[in-house]
């Protein structure tokens, strides 16, 4: 991988030992007006998978007051187009804010069918940081945080299917991109990751270059995000042991 420390142009095959920049405990901020990061990752990586697990590490920082959609922190869903998505949903009853698993099943194979269900047993409250794991398989979704399982959902799940061939590519803050949907997080992203059938790596970003403009996967898969608008996130008080001299937004 030409983008890892340890890049070797005479290397014929990659033997998993690559590493890239890891400059301290780092996170992304997202304005909620327009930065995300591409991924790149095709939904037929995904397409037929038997189980989905995902991971995030996040702080919502708040809602958007004047079109108060939902928020994506995991998404390729555009309407009419769309697979998977994991997002902080923002019009549940009673005013909740509440996580959201949104995803296509093979049963409905492209068509405009998707599934939903929501974490019930946490409200998502602004400026806290949250733990959270989800694993969606075999009818029934599972909803950890901070490592324990604490929901189990019932819902109608084969394998994971598309609501058409023109799925866009997997994205890391933002939700629905159809007819420009304001659907942009708006806060810190600090370790996210995606994987399938029983822990096949998809993707895997900790966050913690805290330089230039490229979100580097762990996994091994080179799934390498492009960074659009997002700030770097840490430490900025000098006087402070956790000071990030690259950090921009504290």
């Amino acid at each position: 991988d030409s983008l890892a420390d340890n890049y070797n142009p005479e290397a014929n095959w990659d033997d998993g030992s690559c590493t890239y920049p890891d400059n301290g405990d780092y996170s992304l901020s997202f304005d909620g007006e327009d930065d995300y990061v591409s991924t790149g990752i095709s939904y037929t990586e995904l397409f037929g998978a038997e189980e989905i697990s995902i991971s995030a590490l996040f702080n919502w920082i708040s809602e958007d007051n004047t079109y108060p959609y939902t928020q994506g922190i995991l998404s390729n869903i555009s309407s009419g187009d769309s697979q998977i998505e994991l997002a902080l949903d923002v019009d549940v009853p009673n005013g909740d804010k509440k996580l959201i698993l949104t995803w296509a099943d093979e049963s409905t194979m492209d068509s405009p069918a998707m599934q939903h269900t929501l974490f019930d047993y946490e409200i998502i409250n602004f400026g806290e940081w949250y733990n959270i794991k989800v694993v969606l398989s075999n009818n029934h979704v599972y909803w950890y945080l901070n490592d324990l399982l604490v929901e189990t959902d019932d819902v109608t799940f084969t394998t994971l299917g598309r609501e058409s061939p023109n799925v866009p590519d997997l994205n890391i803050g933002r939700a629905n991109r159809y007819d420009n949907y304001d659907t942009y997080f708006n806060g810190l992203i600090d370790s996210l990751s995606i994987s399938i059938n029983d822990g096949n790596i998809i993707g895997y970003w900790n966050f913690n270059a805290g330089v230039s403009d490229t979100l580097y996967d762990h996994s091994g898969n080179g799934n390498h995000g492009a960074i659009e608008g997002a700030q770097w996130g840490g430490c900025t008080d000098p006087l402070d042991e956790n000071y990030l001299e690259n950090a921009e937004v504290d």
